[in-house]
């Protein structure tokens, strides 16, 4: 009996105490939201290459498809997340920017074949018309965009020296990775940028129109 009541009793606590901490961890999680983001508002829709621009440079993570060479699946799509860096919050350059080692499945494929694509959703950073309504990641209106290209492995040392910048700024638990994994950075050279986010057709914006839009004016 003094068990069955000593479990009810904890029972009880329990639930009183995710009661009172609940809204604390969801207004927690706002903060660092807005902290992070601290002005997310996309351009119009209109405005593609500019919103795809947007879009990569405030997402922290996205889905990048290969090739497979794995898992009895070789040739057939493979999809992983990956985390991923245009530049620091106030310096937009429109180039993906990765942190990988030969050992992920992703980074094995991208060496037989490094045609790559990178997909980001509004969904992903708090986007009103995404999390903040609870509207559905397929709504048209919460913006996805796919880059695809050439995944490539930075060797230059002064590209090398700014893409680590960019991740790091961003990820700064990234200079902790354990150093025997070999880790290193690489940028996707875009050769294609998918775009739907309104109602209708997807689009498929101009590499000029994407590299000449600035998301930060």
């Amino acid at each position: 009996m003094k068990c069955l009541f000593a479990a009810l009793f904890f029972v009880c606590v329990s639930a009183a105490i995710g009661i009172q901490f609940q809204p604390n961890a969801n207004v927690i999680y706002e903060k660092l939201s807005v902290d992070q983001y601290p002005s997310y508002n996309p351009p119009s829709w209109n405005e593609r290459a500019k919103r795809a621009r947007y879009l990569l440079h405030y997402s922290n993570w996205g889905v990048i498809g290969t090739i497979s060479t794995h898992y009895n699946r070789s040739g057939l799509p493979f999809t992983n997340v990956i985390v991923v860096s245009d530049g620091p919050l106030d310096n937009s350059t429109g180039v993906p920017y990765f942190y990988v080692f030969d050992g992920d499945v992703s980074v094995e494929d991208a060496v037989k074949n490094n045609e790559v694509s990178l997909t980001l959703s509004e969904n992903t950073v708090g986007y009103k018309y995404c999390k903040g309504l609870n509207y559905d990641p397929e709504l048209p209106l919460c913006a996805r965009v796919t880059l695809a290209g050439k995944l490539k492995k930075i060797t230059d040392a002064e590209e090398k020296k700014a893409a680590s910048n960019a991740l790091f700024t961003r990820h700064p638990d990234m200079r902790s990775y354990p150093s025997s994994h070999g880790f290193y950075p690489a940028r996707l050279d875009i050769e294609l940028v998918w775009i739907i986010d309104y109602f209708g057709p997807s689009y498929v914006v101009p590499l000029s129109d994407y590299w000449a839009a600035n998301p930060l004016l």
